[in-house]
């Protein structure tokens, strides 16, 4: 019987990304999520400094606390009781599929989506695709867009905590 290989097959996936991974997103995606998804996006995204920034390719927001420079992250929630992405659903499988952060179209791939990552936690055999390219585009482009306003910020409120009340409402002022 020959053997049947499964190329990018998120639908015979286990989740197991979804359960303890940090999701990161920049603040274009944020904006989109918030659009397409609607809600308090404090119920489902926050600020946190609870990254690892060597481990986190992605820009933080840096805020001066009692004189040093700090490094915060846009992130997806985990559920209230477990590791799990906010978005997991009960069948394992994600709620806003469609709406998903670049990160989650890229995994297994790395970021650049060259190549995929070691140890990556897919049960599906991936192979490279044009679309794993496009993602990946897209995502450096957000990057970019990330910087420039997380740099916005960091001058217009170098001593201010982002808040997820109020922060995208300040963003927008500063891109005005």
């Amino acid at each position: 019987m020959a053997k049947i290989e499964l190329y990018n097959a998120c639908k015979f996936c286990d989740a197991k990304c979804c359960r303890g991974l940090g999701v990161v997103l920049t603040i274009p995606e944020a904006q989109r999520l918030i659009a397409a998804i609607g809600g308090n996006p404090a119920d489902y995204m926050k600020i946190t400094n609870e990254i690892n920034s060597k481990e986190t390719p992605h820009y933080p927001i840096i805020v001066r606390e009692s004189g040093r420079l700090k490094e915060y992250y846009l992130i997806l929630k985990k559920t209230a009781n477990s590791r799990d992405c906010h978005f997991l659903g009960a069948a394992g499988r994600c709620k806003i599929y469609n709406d998903r952060p670049h990160i989650c179209r890229l995994y297994p791939f790395k970021m650049d989506g060259r190549e995929m990552k070691k140890n990556a936690l897919c049960p599906s055999k991936f192979e490279w695709e044009a679309y794993v390219g496009e993602v990946a585009k897209r995502l450096e482009a957000d990057l970019r867009e990330h910087g420039r306003v997380a740099r916005k910020w960091m001058h217009a409120y170098p001593n201010k905590l982002p808040d997820m009340g109020t922060f995208f409402d300040e963003v927008a002022r500063l891109n005005e």
